[in-house]
Order: C-alpha cells, then sequence, then structure tokens
C-alpha cells in the first residue's frame, strides 16, 4: 500500500512505514540520546497508535535500512542491535507490545509454547492415513 499507486507496496513492510520520512505526516526529532525517531503531526498520531502504539517506533537509522536497501526490492522485517528481527509477527516490538501481550496466545508463552507438528515428522511416526492399519 502507499499514498499513490506508484508508491505502493508489494513487498512485506512495517505497517506505515510508506508514510514515515514524507514531510506531509511528520517529522523527524531527536530524542535525549540523539537518536532521530519518527513523530506523526498531530492530525496523523492515531497512526502511531494503530501500527505501534509508540510514538518513537520508527528509528531515522531503521527507515534509513528499509527505504535505501529494500523498498519495492524485498520484504523487510528490520533488526535489534541484536540481530534479532524486529518488526512483524515473530519481531521483537510486536512481543514487547501491550496488544500482543494482553492475548491469550502471548499468555499462554506465545512462541516458546507452541509443539512441533506431527505433519513433517515422516513415514515413521505418522499413523499412514485412512487405509493403513495405524503402527
Amino acid at each position: 500500500y502507499g499514498v499513490f499507486e506508484e508508491d505502493q507496496l508489494t513487498q512485506a513492510a512495517p505497517p506505515g512505514m510508506a508514510y514515515v520520512g514524507n514531510s506531509q505526516y511528520g517529522e523527524w526529532k531527536k530524542d535525549n540520546t540523539g537518536n532521530q525517531f519518527w513523530s506523526w503531526y498531530g492530525k496523523y498520531a492515531l497512526f502511531s497508535m494503530l501500527f505501534s502504539s509508540r510514538p518513537s517506533y520508527y528509528s531515522r537509522n531503521s527507515w534509513n535500512g528499509w527505504n535505501n536497501n529494500y523498498r519495492h526490492q524485498k520484504p523487510y522485517f528490520g533488526k535489534t542491535q541484536n540481530g534479532f528481527q524486529k518488526y512483524g509477527t515473530f519481531g521483537t516490538n510486536v512481543k514487547k507490545s501491550p496488544g500482543f501481550q494482553s492475548t491469550s496466545f502471548a499468555k499462554s508463552g506465545g512462541f516458546k509454547s507452541q509443539t512441533s507438528s506431527v505433519r513433517g515428522a515422516g513415514a515413521n511416526l505418522r499413523g499412514g492415513g485412512p487405509k493403513s492399519k495405524g503402527k
């Protein structure tokens, strides 16, 4: 998606990334450590809540990386300082968000408690299907 058809994103990107960096919607500001983050203008402040629930969701470094290396080219999930995925379903930003933390999935252990599927386990573990006698 994007503002105009020629700006549409055809590769995975964090929500709202197409609007970040566009002076019509906000501006870059610095925090008390000198790091830049995207700040939405008042009438677009709802975007912050829709996309992340945190005002400083997009850092300038993260946006530059996406804009210069990924935009219109390949999916982008960002990286944390430790090298973990930052955005997307398995991203650290999602796991830390209040919206995710309040789900029954997160409360039950989330991704950590999932057991492996029998589907990909091979014939030795499966029963053999409806016509077999099982194991």
